[in-house]
């Protein structure tokens, strides 16, 4: 999870937070209404390599019609989480 925030399809999304995050994106697709596709991003925080102590949280955001991603739920989260470690 960590190398789809590192080089993966978050990649750059959570480069500005003072802490390592691993998560994953995901989009949904949705044939109904105006079509535009659902979408997800599941992680925790903070991430440490080798590292016997959990991460402090876990999160998850689904934003319906948020197109991929990347785009949508990531920053959500990325935003959310910039907040809440301040």
């Amino acid at each position: 999870m960590r190398s789809v925030v590192t080089s993966g399809t978050a990649r750059g999304v959570f480069d500005n937070l003072p802490f390592k995050v691993a998560g994953k994106t995901g989009t949904a697709q949705n044939s109904q209404f105006d079509g535009e596709p659902h979408s997800w991003f599941i992680g925790f925080a903070p991430y440490e390599e080798n590292s016997s102590s959990p991460a402090k949280v876990a999160f998850s955001c689904v934003i319906e019609n948020g197109g991929y991603g990347k785009k949508g739920a990531a920053v959500v989260c990325r935003d959310v989480l910039a907040e809440t470690f301040k």
